[in-house]
């Protein structure tokens, strides 16, 4: 997590594996992932003692695995704090 001051960056790597019903398509399935990280966070928040208010951006980026979309570069994967792979019938 990169920090800086009272604000954080969580980014992570969503690889979709799966486009089709009852998993896909893919920006439903990586929203609703997201969706429960920023539940998590805002518990996570309100359940803590610190008193200092801190701010959490979480940021997704989809790429599409079964087209073999991946980073480019050693420098890109290296951006990421963490992968997301849901599981699907068929992989």
């Amino acid at each position: 997590i990169n920090k800086n001051q009272n604000h954080k960056t969580l980014n992570l790597m969503f690889l979709a594996c799966e486009d089709k019903a009852p998993y896909g398509p893919s920006t439903s399935t990586a929203s609703l992932f997201l969706d429960l990280m920023c539940r998590a966070a805002q518990i996570s928040s309100s359940s803590s003692d610190d008193d200092e208010e801190t701010y959490l951006t979480i940021r997704m980026t989809i790429y599409q695995a079964k087209e073999c979309d991946y980073p480019t570069s050693t420098q890109e994967w290296d951006t990421f704090n963490g992968i997301i792979l849901p599981g699907s019938f068929s992989t």
